[in-house]
């Protein structure tokens, strides 16, 4: 066989930079920090058409937000005490995880607990958006034992349910620490009207994820980009420090994962697609929970994260986020902003 070396420089050459576009960190400017004290500990927030929807972590209610993100009003999601679980006091369902989707004409919201604590905080609700009293609620505690099976190995195999996104029909739950889940949208939707009695399939994803502050980072949240073909994701940081309030350190970072990378046969390096959030060149102490975007287009979003620092408080603070080379090859940046979503507050 003929060997030509100028050959093999361009393919060299070729493979280089598209690894290096690949592993360029997204750019991310933060905005001030505006505090709500009626969303209590807000850890999910979500976006139907123009009204914006909050849960916390402290109790059971959905909250409807105003463009300002304050409280217009609250809806009380069904979640009643399972035999044989927790014995605390109250009962806390540990809402983590909300989002949005549109089934025909409609927008409805899947509401999930994190699944800590069994038959207090593994609900699952499916609510109408526009008419919250239209719901449904089942246990997930059998889906959820299934989905820590998967995990144990790992160096958190707590099952911890903080993120939740869909992406067409697809549904991805991310666990507190370094794996994701994908289901069948139709599948979890049979599931939570209980139609079907046989939790939905799922693939596990493993990843890996930078140390913020010298501590391992975990996952806390995520939604889909459509145009970019992939999911944001928020991850954070509780560290013990004698020095910081409460004796704990946090941070937060966000990152990119690109649906056409998927793979199950080792863990996906998120490590050059994160970007630490700082402000006036320091690291952000807070521990952002959940996102929503309000404007995007194939390089850009413009959103807005939620912040619980375990104050009793909602943080809300704008973003944009951009990546100047998109690692999917379906996407290219645009030259125009033709094809951005409307801006939205």
């Amino acid at each position: 066989m003929f060997f030509c070396p100028r050959r093999l420089f361009a393919y060299l050459s070729l493979f280089l930079a598209s690894n290096i576009s690949f592993a360029a960190p997204p750019a991310l400017e933060i905005g001030a920090p505006v505090v709500r004290r009626d969303l209590p500990q807000g850890s999910g927030l979500a976006r139907c058409a123009e009204a914006y929807y909050g849960i916390s972590d402290l109790n059971g209610l959905l909250y409807v937000l105003d463009r300002d993100f304050r409280v217009a009003r609250t809806h009380p999601l069904r979640v009643e005490r399972q035999p044989g679980s927790w014995l605390g006091r109250k009962i806390d369902p540990d809402f983590e995880s909300i989002a949005c989707f549109t089934s025909g004409t409609e927008d409805w919201l899947i509401v999930l607990g994190s699944g800590h604590r069994t038959g207090v905080s593994d609900s699952g609700h499916l609510v109408l958006a526009a008419d919250p009293t239209r719901k449904y609620h089942r246990s997930m505690a059998p889906l959820y034992a299934q989905l820590a099976a998967s995990v144990q190995s790992s160096a958190m195999p707590q099952l911890n349910i903080e993120g939740l996104a869909i992406a067409g029909d697809t549904v991805f739950l991310f666990q507190r620490g370094t794996h994701f889940f994908r289901l069948a949208l139709p599948e979890l939707l049979a599931y939570l009207r209980g139609e079907s009695e046989t939790p939905p399939a799922f693939t596990t994803f493993s990843v890996l994820l930078p140390p913020i502050s010298g501590s391992a980072s975990a996952f806390s949240g995520a939604e889909y980009w459509p145009e970019a073909q992939a999911l944001i994701f928020t991850a954070s940081v509780e560290a013990k420090a004698p020095d910081a309030p409460k004796g704990k350190r946090l941070a937060s970072a966000l990152g990119l994962i690109d649906l056409d990378a998927l793979r199950t046969d080792a863990p996906l390096d998120l490590r050059p697609r994160t970007t630490v959030m700082r402000a006036d060149e320091r690291t952000l102490h807070t521990k952002a929970e959940s996102l929503i975007i309000t404007q995007s287009n194939a390089c850009q979003i413009h959103g807005t994260l939620v912040s619980d620092n375990d104050d009793g408080r909602s943080v809300f603070r704008a973003f944009t986020l951009t990546q100047d080379a998109p690692a999917t090859g379906r996407v290219t940046c645009p030259e125009s902003r033709e094809n951005e979503r409307q801006p939205r507050p």
